[in-house]
């Protein structure tokens, strides 16, 4: 019996590959063989086609198969604008999403945070990140990008592009 994740990465995968976009082996990026799409996401090999998605050979079903096929169908060629970041009580309605952010990821990696400190360079070099101390306030932290198209670009790289 199918469950309620793989139902959406279902779904998202017979939207993507109902009428692909020419582009999308480009703005994934990706190795394009036949109607299967090669990239690395989440520090992983990964295999995107109409029957499913492949992370480090293993099926993808869950949460991260649900990230995979958005990502994939929602990759553009325009760079990702990082800058200024916001936290969630910044976007319009935003706020619903605060509480369950901290239930579910601020307070399950609170008891793992000198570990996390301790891995940050490994963790920064699988999942393409960098040092963000100089954007976020704390007392330490990362900026990763897990999928390959979401370049680095600051508002001011930004800017710079269209002047």
């Amino acid at each position: 019996m199918d469950d309620n994740y793989a139902r959406i990465v279902r779904d998202n995968l017979f939207r993507l590959f109902k009428d692909p976009p020419e582009t999308l082996a480009d703005h994934l990026p990706a190795q394009r063989e036949k109607d299967r799409y090669h990239f690395q996401a989440f520090g992983e090999k990964c295999r995107i086609d109409p029957g499913g998605i492949l992370l480090g050979g293993e099926p993808q079903t869950g949460a991260l198969g649900i990230l995979i096929s958005l990502y994939a169908l929602h990759a553009r060629a325009e760079p990702c604008r990082i800058e200024p970041l916001r936290a969630y009580k910044e976007f319009p309605n935003g706020t619903i999403y605060a509480g369950a952010f901290v239930a579910r990821t601020e307070q399950t990696l609170l008891p793992h945070v000198d570990q996390i400190e301790a891995c940050a360079k490994v963790i920064s070099d699988t999942l393409q990140g960098r040092d963000a101390s100089k954007m976020i306030h704390g007392d330490f932290s990362l900026l990763l990008w897990p999928c390959p198209s979401m370049h680095w670009r600051t508002s001011e790289s930004i800017h710079r592009r269209k002047s």
